[in-house]
């Protein structure tokens, strides 16, 4: 028990830690809260194959572009390091990444299922020292399990070691597999698979989803939680590269609800004359009246 107790000077240290910024970033829904915060917890939610691990690949570029020799840990659950690192090879080469360590459950000798498995995982990112760690994917770890009582464990050890190591941290998880691929609907927090202990858990809450418009897949993120901090922007597009395998870059989104980009559509005083908004983003993901007027002009050829 501790007393709550605020004393000018405390006050003032705490207002200041607030406003602190851990790491630099390039991708604006990031830097809009000071970059990633170090002693806190950072969740992202998508289907699957929903844009999870390339999302991850264009952070941890973004991170150490931004922050040379941070030391993060990146703990995947679906896929060898050899496989990642084929992919993260598609990457600009201007990035030293010697400050990146990875641990694979597939390869890995230690035994995932026993009742050891949070120990060992607790061990790992202690003894790693990391200033960010990422763990790719919670909920395919085995670790988290399929019971409701292990994922609530699991989930207080992560905030635990959050407290003791004070790195940021970013955990990456599935929806619910009743979120369909090619359901209307809008994925919430509480969509996550398993326990939703580590909604409540996280200071900062994110929901990847993409939208098809005709054979087009549109990348969306959304920021449902982010506590603390004045966010001015929680609505994001991002624009794939393929030739890097990546989101190289984020475009902010001026809409009022996340429903509206999913009706999204320019009508005109003459109803027949409609296109639809995506349709109307530059090669540069800027949302583009002249595209928009080129579009209608050739639709009512």
């Amino acid at each position: 028990m501790k007393s709550a107790g605020l004393t000018p000077e405390l006050r003032d240290n705490l207002r200041s830690s607030n406003r602190a910024i851990s790491f630099l970033s390039g991708l604006s829904h990031v830097s809009q809260f000071d970059g990633w915060q170090k002693g806190k917890i950072h969740s992202l939610i998508a289907q699957a194959s929903g844009g999870k691990s390339t999302y991850i690949r264009s952070i941890i570029y973004d991170l150490l572009k931004k922050n040379p020799g941070t030391l993060i840990f990146l703990w995947l659950s679906e896929v060898s390091v050899e496989d990642f690192m084929r992919e993260l090879a598609q990457l600009p080469a201007d990035v030293d990444y010697s400050s990146l360590y990875l641990h694979s459950e597939v390869e890995s000798n230690d035994d995932m299922d026993s009742p050891d498995a949070m120990r060992i995982l607790e061990e790992k990112v202690i003894q790693s020292g990391c200033e960010f760690f990422i763990f790719d994917n919670l909920t395919t770890s085995s670790i988290y399990g399929e019971q409701v009582l292990q994922q609530g464990k699991i989930s207080t050890l992560l905030k635990r070691l959050v407290s003791i190591t004070g790195a940021a941290f970013l955990l990456v998880a599935h929806t619910d597999s009743k979120v369909k691929q090619d359901s209307k609907n809008i994925i919430d927090m509480n969509d996550i698979r398993g326990s939703r202990k580590i909604v409540n858990l996280s200071e900062f809450f994110f929901i990847l989803q993409n939208i098809q418009i005709g054979n087009t897949i549109k990348t969306t993120l959304r920021i449902t939680k982010h506590r603390g901090k004045d966010v001015k922007q929680r609505l994001f597009y991002l624009p794939y590269d393929a030739e890097t395998f990546s989101y190289p870059r984020d475009v902010p989104l001026e809409f009022d609800s996340f429903k509206e980009i999913k009706r999204a559509i320019v009508t005109r005083k003459d109803k027949t004359k409609r296109v639809e908004h995506w349709e109307c983003f530059d090669l540069k993901g800027e949302y583009s009246e002249r595209i928009e007027t080129n579009l209608l002009k050739s639709r009512n050829k």
